[in-house]
């Protein structure tokens, strides 16, 4: 094998970075860099800031423990991109967003995805609120389903395949999920994405990629 493998991290990406090179790279909240060798010969490198992209990048991630070759740059641009669990969703309903939580989607609007589950959910939600609130409700609904309109993940027929192959995994090791909370990890599992959510621990059984922006 060579000494460096390519993946391509994008939203019909089916491969994540590793979560030690994320952390490694300083990449675990999201963030685009370029990799070059330090040349020290003690296998440093050196990460350089890029522009981010909306539709993701290619990364390049390391195969075994021989220094950094070549002359110019690694030609390794890191992308994360997230999906963006239901909870954080109804947080930002404009009465209710934490400052931290703003922040973060301020940051990184163009990395951030969610799921057709999580609008069912939240419409759910609208329909059984009382009549009082749902005119508010419906309008900030409306709202976010045309503003992540590009960015909704569908439930696709590989994304349900992936969906059966954790619902096997998730019977051999005699752990469970909700049906929703499952197919959120399913399709943040087949996208590449990492899954933004307060409620960690209910999507640990899944070993997707997880990180809490409102913690």
């Amino acid at each position: 094998m060579k000494d460096w493998d390519t993946m391509t991290i994008s939203k019909v990406g089916q491969s994540t970075l590793p979560k030690w090179w994320r952390d490694a790279s300083g990449l675990s909240e999201g963030g685009v860099v370029e990799v070059r060798s330090a040349k020290d010969g003690r296998n440093s490198i050196i990460l350089t800031p890029q522009k981010r992209k909306r539709h993701g990048a290619v990364g390049t991630v390391r195969q075994d423990s021989s220094p950094i070759t070549g002359g110019g740059p690694s030609h390794i641009a890191v992308e994360m991109s997230f999906l963006i669990d239901t909870d954080l969703l109804s947080l930002l309903q404009p009465k209710r967003v934490p400052v931290k939580l703003l922040d973060w989607v301020e940051a990184n609007e163009d990395e951030i995805f969610l799921s057709v589950v999580s609008l069912a959910e939240l419409q759910f939600g609208v329909n059984k609120a009382l009549k009082g609130h749902q005119p508010e409700l419906i309008v900030w609904l409306d709202e976010t389903k045309r503003q992540f309109a590009s960015a909704t993940e569908p439930l696709t027929e590989s994304v349900l395949v992936r969906w059966k192959e954790l619902l096997k995994d998730l019977k051999q090791k005699n752990r469970t999920m909700t049906c929703e909370d499952s197919l959120i990890a399913a399709t943040a599992l087949f996208n590449g994405h990492t899954v933004a959510t307060q409620n960690t621990r209910h999507f640990e059984p899944a070993g997707v990629n997880l990180m809490n922006p409102a913690g």
